[in-house]
């Protein structure tokens, strides 16, 4: 007998359907990866500084494209959204097709986005100051 555990990975779907009952709360620090449900860092204020000194020496946005969204792809994830905090941009893919994002959209501060699957839009500066 292995020592390993099944697991039952679970779809974009299913994910959107545990928020929408309420088994995920609005504020619970979550994302589904390769479909699995990973807990997120926690938000405050050593959190930020860490974010900010990890972004300028790894480039976060690089980390993102390059080994996130494989995954997000794979799950069927229509549009990512990627902060580059060092300029101070919102990178939006989109376009879903083939295991990769065929179109990208830079916003700066002052901008407006709208997410494209749902009726919800947000000042970029809210996001990126």
């Amino acid at each position: 007998m292995s020592g390993q555990v099944a697991k039952r990975l679970i779809s974009v779907e299913e994910y959107h359907k545990m928020a929408e009952v309420g088994i995920l709360k609005p504020d619970d620090r979550v994302e589904l990866i390769n479909g699995e449900i990973i807990a997120m860092s926690p938000v405050g204020s050593p959190h930020a500084s860490s974010v900010k000194r990890i972004t300028a020496l790894f480039f976060n946005v690089l980390i993102d494209r390059d080994y996130k969204f494989p995954f997000y792809a794979a799950s069927d994830v229509q549009e990512c959204w990627v902060v580059d905090v060092e300029n101070k941009v919102l990178e939006v893919y989109r376009e879903l097709s083939k295991g990769k994002y065929q179109s990208k959209e830079i916003y700066k501060s002052g901008d407006v986005v709208k997410l494209s699957h749902f009726d919800f839009e947000v000042s970029v500066s809210k996001i990126v100051g």
